[in-house]
């Protein structure tokens, strides 16, 4: 199964300054990717309040999963990532 390494540092959001989230492709060549990271009650509580998720200048669509042990943020890397390279 093709997967991705997750960094986590923070999120990367514009209204989140105090968060950053970097994921580093495997490598295998990934196009429309799937991920998801694990958030601190914190961080779950601010992406509940409205949060906007970016890459670069483009907002991202994102859901939160609250249905396991640990919730998490879920998007989809838009575009190709090259095998080993990092997105934040």
């Amino acid at each position: 199964m093709k997967t991705l390494t997750t960094l986590l540092a923070l999120l990367v959001l514009p209204l989140w300054a105090d968060y950053a989230l970097t994921v580093q492709n495997g490598g295998e060549t990934l196009f429309q990717h799937p991920v998801s990271v694990e958030l601190t009650a914190e961080q779950l509580a601010f992406a509940q309040s409205g949060a906007v998720l970016t890459e670069g200048a483009a907002e991202v669509p994102y859901a939160l999963d609250t249905t396991g042990d640990a919730p998490q943020l879920c998007w989809t890397l838009v575009g190709e990532t090259a095998p080993g390279a990092q997105r934040t």
